[in-house]
C-alpha cells in the first residue's frame, strides 16, 4: 500500500462506484473489499471501498437496509482489540424496525422473483474515522462480516493522526483451556470453532503451529485471542480478547473453551447470535447460534 498514491477522501461515509472499487465476477454474487492510503478532513487514514452483490437470504431478511447489516471490522494486529461499525446511513431506520418478525416464514414465503432479486452497492469509507481508530499507527486485521458471510481478512496498516480520539475497551469472559471431549481437531491456517448440539459452551482450538515452542523463539509477542460475536435483530454486538500463549504453553494444550452469553447480550425478542474467533490473521468459520433472548 505505501507505493500508491494517497486517495482524497471527500467524507468519513459515501456511496457509489469509484475507480478503487472492489470488482465482482460478472453476474456473480459475494461481499468483498479493496483499500489504499487515503487523506481524508482528519488528515492521513486508510479508505475500505466495499462492494456486495447479494440475493436471497439477505435480501429477504434485511430489504432496503442490507448495507447497513454488514460489519466492517478491524482487529489490532498486537491487542486484539476491535473495532467495528456498518456502512449504514446515520439517518435510516434501526434494521430491527424493517426486519419481517418471523424470518424463516419471511425466506419460505417468498416467490421465484423475490429470491432471485439480486442488490448490488458499492460503499467506501474513511477507515480510521468510521470506525474511530485510535491515534497511534498500527497494523490491523480488517474484514467484513454479514451473518454467515465473511470476507477474507487483509492485514492494513493505518498511520498515525494525533487528531483521531481514542476508543474504549470489550468485556473480559472467563475462558477455560484446555482439551475436552468436546474440543475440535485442530485445523491448519485457522481457527477451529464449534458448538456441540448437547450445549451452550463453544470449543476451539489453535493451530499446532499458531505458538512457537519457546517464547523467545516468536520475535516479538504472540497476538491475544479475540472472540467476536453479534445478535441479529438488534445488532448488538460484543467482543473479548484474551492472551493465552503462556496459559496454553503450560497446559500443552491450544484448546479453548467459554460461554457465548458472557460475550454479548441479545434483545429481548429471540433472535440469532452469530460467532468469530480470531488469532492473529487466523480466524475461525462463522458459528450460529439457535435463537435466543436475553
Amino acid at each position: 500500500m505505501s507505493d500508491e498514491a494517497e486517495v482524497q477522501l471527500p467524507a468519513a461515509l459515501w456511496f457509489g462506484e469509484t475507480p478503487h472499487s472492489k470488482k465482482l465476477a460478472p453476474g456473480a454474487l459475494g461481499l468483498d473489499f479493496t483499500v489504499a492510503p487515503a487523506r481524508g478532513p482528519e488528515g492521513p487514514t486508510v479508505a475500505l471501498f466495499g462492494a456486495f452483490a447479494l440475493s436471497a437470504p439477505y435480501t429477504l431478511i434485511y430489504r432496503a437496509q442490507l448495507s447497513s447489516a454488514i460489519h466492517i471490522v478491524a482487529v489490532h494486529a498486537r491487542t486484539g482489540r476491535v473495532h467495528v461499525n456498518k456502512p449504514a446511513d446515520p439517518n435510516a431506520l434501526p434494521i430491527s424496525a424493517t426486519m419481517p418478525k418471523d424470518l424463516d416464514a419471511a425466506i419460505a414465503q417468498a416467490n421465484p422473483l423475490e429470491r432471485g432479486m439480486v442488490v448490488q452497492t458499492f460503499f467506501n469509507v474513511d477507515l480510521a474515522a468510521h470506525l474511530v481508530l485510535p491515534p497511534e499507527e498500527g497494523d490491523y486485521h480488517v474484514f467484513l462480516w454479514l451473518d454467515d458471510r465473511v470476507t477474507p481478512v487483509r492485514t492494513v496498516h493505518v498511520p498515525a493522526n494525533p487528531a483521531r480520539q481514542s476508543f474504549g475497551g470489550g468485556v473480559a469472559i472467563p475462558l477455560a483451556l484446555g482439551d475436552t471431549a468436546s474440543s475440535p481437531q485442530p485445523r491448519d491456517g485457522a481457527v477451529a470453532l464449534e458448538r456441540p448440539a448437547d450445549g451452550t459452551r463453544l470449543f476451539g482450538a489453535l493451530p499446532a503451529s499458531a505458538l512457537p515452542q519457546e517464547p523467545e523463539a516468536a520475535g516479538s509477542p504472540p497476538p491475544p485471542l479475540t472472540l467476536l460475536a453479534f445478535c441479529q435483530r438488534s445488532r448488538n454486538f460484543g467482543w473479548s480478547t484474551v492472551p493465552v500463549a503462556r496459559e496454553m504453553r503450560e497446559a500443552k494444550s491450544h484448546a479453548f473453551s467459554f460461554e457465548p452469553s458472557a460475550l454479548v447480550r441479545c434483545g429481548d425478542v429471540p433472535e440469532q447470535t452469530y460467532l468469530l474467533a480470531m488469532f492473529g490473521a487466523l480466524r475461525s468459520d462463522v458459528v450460529k447460534l439457535p435463537q435466543s433472548s436475553r
